[in-house]
């Protein structure tokens, strides 16, 4: 499904002090929500944020209150994948921004 950012999508990043917005091929933005962003000096990107790639995302997750694992089921690995689905979700939502 095809995401459309338009002005009042530019408002809001800008409230939040966000200069990039990162996009994909299923977005599109219109031409008054551009005109916007380069006035407020936001930027669009198709670039992939990488805290999700080699360099996960750092969390810090208290496990101790997590209870014992099934077997072979290692906690931290889980905690660790669960941050990288948590972080692509964001990054394809388009909420994940500097």
């Amino acid at each position: 499904m095809k995401k459309l950012i338009c002005i009042k999508d530019i408002e809001e990043m800008e409230k939040q002090g966000k200069k990039i917005i990162y996009i994909d091929n299923d977005t599109i933005v219109t031409a008054a929500a551009k005109d916007m962003a380069k006035d407020h000096k936001i930027e669009f990107s198709t670039e992939v944020k990488q805290c999700c790639a080699e360099n996960p995302c750092d969390v810090n997750v208290d496990t101790s209150s997590i209870p014992a694992p099934a077997a072979n089921v290692d906690i931290d690995s889980l905690c660790r994948t669960l941050a990288k689905v948590v972080c692509n979700e964001m990054i394809e939502k388009g909420t994940l921004l500097k």
